[in-house]
């Protein structure tokens, strides 16, 4: 394998895509490249394979470990992790334990036969995981003194000025935030519908629609139908609730690598579209689901995945996506995501304000400089949620 330097990618045009659907200026027909924006763990095995970006040669030491098998026990922006448990390479550290065998203190002594002595030694099979890549952008800002004297007339009135500037700025700063967050998220669930698609072991995305219909008999229901329909309301809401259980035991069913594992309650993130929502408990008699979804740590109302300028169910259920993985995935109907929040975690690495003073053009340039950092981790266990035609 050639050896990888840790890189950062300039994405200050995605940002700007990502902003413009965000607010509704353009739609969600315009698919987003996010191929060098998040990661899936690229970086195999070796930490020799990864090195600095700067002379290519020293390796990358400074790891911060993530044991992603938490103590099991029987029976919002929800996914921002702080840089300090980020770490500047996350490394994600997994384990299954040897399988179950007869105990030695119960076998079968048999006069003659049975040897003492040569014991066989089972292992844990540790497995890790890198993730490395950061992306960066910045907004910058001139603050020009002459020019604005004729807008301003005292140093109170040009402060006031400058201060409702850096309020728009703080704003931006606040909305890159959600903006990539949103994109990070919509790359995991574009990565699952894939999966889904393609076959891949285990549940990855689920039809409640389909449900639905096979529960009664149905053999064809569309979407519009589903959402009119009380009763499909009332078991779509049901099935949601029974499916965040499943996610709280140990399952290889809902992750991509057939890995045992479960969602740990606080960790459990549920992020449910606005419009679906309103629709089941408009059709309810009690508030039993709204109730049950608030309770969870860490439960989402989702306006829209990608784009507000359609603002039909079509419109705000929509994800149109190239993925970090190559897979281009658009679909409507993404109306839910159940998913562990180390499985789409993202943290800011570093930030800063660079200024420069130009005494002759009489400007103070400003500059907001941000390195962020993604990751999708696909062995974690998630699902999502959708509604589709079923066609007989």
């Amino acid at each position: 394998m050639a050896t990888t330097k840790i890189t950062n990618t300039q994405i200050d045009t995605l940002v700007k895509t990502a902003y413009a659907q965000a607010t509704g200026q353009e739609g969600a027909d315009v698919q987003i490249d996010l191929t060098n924006f998040t990661e899936t763990g690229a970086y195999g095995q070796d930490f020799t394979l990864v090195r600095e970006r700067f002379t290519g040669a020293l390796i990358a030491l400074l790891a911060k470990n993530f044991f992603l098998d938490s103590a099991y026990n029987g029976e919002n922006d929800p996914f921002y992790v702080d840089k300090q448990k980020f770490g500047a390479i996350t490394q994600l550290i997994t384990m299954k334990a040897p399988e179950v065998r007869e105990a030695s203190n119960w076998t079968n002594f048999v006069s003659g036969q049975t040897t003492i002595g040569s014991h066989e030694i089972y292992l844990p099979i540790v497995e890790t995981k890198l993730m490395a890549k950061t992306t960066s952008w910045e907004l910058p800002v001139a603050i020009s003194g002459s020019q604005w004297d004729d807008a301003v007339k005292s140093e109170g009135e040009f402060n006031n000025l400058v201060s409702y500037v850096m309020l728009a700025v703080q704003n931006a700063l606040e909305q890159h935030k959600e903006d990539m967050n949103a994109m990070n998220r919509n790359n995991f669930i574009a990565e699952k519908i894939n999966a889904q698609n393609t076959s891949v072991a285990g549940t990855h995305a689920v039809n409640l629609v389909k449900e639905y219909a096979d529960s009664i008999g149905e053999t064809t229901m569309t979407v519009e139908d589903f959402l009119s329909n009380a009763d499909a309301l009332r078991f779509a809401s049901e099935r949601i609730k029974t499916y965040i259980r499943y996610m709280k035991k140990q399952t290889a069913n809902f992750n991509t690598k057939g890995r045992v594992t479960f969602v740990p309650e606080d960790r459990l993130v549920v992020e449910l579209l606005g419009t679906f929502v309103d629709k089941v408990e408009s059709k309810m008699t009690a508030n039993t689901f709204h109730d049950t979804l608030v309770a969870l740590p860490n439960y989402v109302d989702v306006a829209s995945w990608q784009s507000l300028e359609t603002l039909d169910f079509d419109g705000v259920s929509t994800i149109n996506v190239k993925t970090a993985d190559g897979n281009q995935v658009e679909k409507a109907g993404v109306i839910g995501l159940i998913a562990d929040k180390w499985a789409v975690m993202h943290t800011i690495r570093d930030n800063r304000v660079g200024h420069m003073r130009d005494d002759i053009m009489d400007i103070d340039d400003y500059r907001y400089q941000f390195r962020d950092q993604y990751m999708n981790n696909l062995e974690c266990s998630a699902l999502v949620l959708m509604l589709d035609d079923v066609v007989a």
